[in-house]
């Protein structure tokens, strides 16, 4: 449905809720850098084809949760997605308006023109289409019927994925893969007014992030719309600027600090003061950044409550399309 912004190919993180104990906790599925990757290796360099791609996580993730948490059999999972692979999925406009927005870089590679030009009308699949993905439904029945091994420990598919991104100039190996590991840790947990309490992901996630966001806006309602749009906007603006100073802390110790002023009150009531309610500001220093980022909308997220009320909340993606 979203095969710009999650995939295989990806990775993903969870925050679940365990109803029955009132445990909360995240696990991290995230690809990570390849063994051979150093700082040096994008100078003079693109950073997208093969050399940027990481070690795809997004199975394996699932093959962790599933271990800790499914109840229905492995394989059952897979088969309204392999269902929806054969018998066609319908285009969305939204779909539709970001294969139009990279119409260049679709055409350029043949494997995406496999997927995303109509064999019909040699053109980008439009709103209301049908589009087939027979070559992922055909992956993820081997996955589903022989498991997460056949990626990951040497298996048939892992081998032919390392072979193709090898080929073409990337640096993956089945070792990589084999030493591939997920993260359970607990929450981010900020409490608010009200008696709620948000729980979130920690780095290298955007859960802090969300969690400045909140601390900021708290007291800033109010019912002018265009006032209160523009302190959202602004707070916004601030919180991504920080974000540019985060990492991953288990690689990049030196961002704890950036981390914990972002859950610090005290450091969202200063940056509060900065939002003023007639100006705004194009220097994007003033809002703690270190550098600009392009528009990003690699990333999907689903929000699940169970029966039972447990609860589960994931964020998929390939980290930009």
């Amino acid at each position: 449905m979203l095969p710009h912004s999650m995939g295989v190919g990806g990775g993903f993180v969870a925050t679940i809720y365990c109803k029955e104990t009132g445990k909360i906790e995240t696990l991290i599925a995230r690809e990570t850098a390849p063994a051979a990757s150093d700082e040096k290796m994008f100078i003079n360099k693109k950073i997208t084809g093969a050399l940027a791609v990481a070690i795809p996580s997004e199975i394996y993730g699932y093959w962790c949760l599933h271990a800790k948490y499914g109840k229905l059999p492995w394989k059952v999972l897979f088969e309204p997605t392999i269902e929806l692979c054969f018998e066609g999925i319908k285009v969305s406009k939204y779909l539709a308006d970001i294969l139009k927005l990279y119409c260049d870089r679709i055409r350029r590679e043949p494997s995406m023109v496999e997927i995303f030009i109509n064999p019909n009308t040699d053109e980008l699949y439009k709103e209301g289409e049908i589009m087939y993905r027979p070559k992922l439904g055909e992956t993820l029945k081997i996955v589903a019927e022989e498991g997460p091994g056949v990626i990951y420990n040497g298996g048939r598919i892992g081998k032919k994925l390392v072979q193709d991104i090898q080929e073409m100039g990337g640096i993956v190996t089945e070792s990589d893969l084999r030493n591939y590991e997920v993260r359970w840790e607990d929450t981010v947990k900020v409490k608010f007014n009200h008696g709620y309490t948000l729980h979130t992901t920690p780095l290298p996630t955007s859960g802090v992030v969300l969690a400045f966001i909140l601390n900021i806006m708290e007291p800033m309602y109010t019912k002018n719309e265009s006032v209160f749009w523009h302190r959202m906007i602004e707070t916004f603006k601030h919180a991504y600027g920080h974000r540019t100073l985060l990492g991953d802390i288990h690689f990049e110790p030196h961002v704890s600090e950036t981390y914990e002023n972002m859950l610090d009150p005290s450091f969202a009531a200063k940056s509060r003061e900065l939002i003023l309610d007639d100006r705004t500001y194009n220097d994007f220093a003033h809002y703690g950044a270190n550098f600009t980022n392009e528009e990003d909308r690699g990333t999907a997220n689903i929000a699940i409550l169970a029966p039972n009320g447990d609860a589960i909340a994931v964020t998929s993606t390939v980290n930009s399309q």
